[in-house]
């Protein structure tokens, strides 16, 4: 999970889809993976797996997962 939040991070997307989507393998409850997933996919302009990908980070019953947009927070200010 937290490779593919770096390659998220690093706009590595390709690479970050693929991270995200082994850590959902493994477990499929794990809201903050479909949320970088979601981000992922839309930075690579799938904008449908986008959405679905969104729409199942609401919709999991895994840990509460708070974003930067959760706090309206830049993520560059760190």
């Amino acid at each position: 999970y937290y490779e593919g939040v770096a390659s998220y991070y690093l706009r590595n997307y390709p690479q970050a889809v693929t991270l995200l989507q082994e850590s959902l393998n493994k477990n499929p409850a794990n809201k903050g993976a479909y949320h970088y997933l979601s981000l992922s996919f839309d930075a690579l302009g799938m904008k449908a797996q986008s959405t679905d990908a969104k729409t199942k980070s609401q919709r999991s019953a895994g840990d509460d997962f708070l974003t930067f947009e959760d706090f309206q927070m830049d993520p560059g200010v760190f």
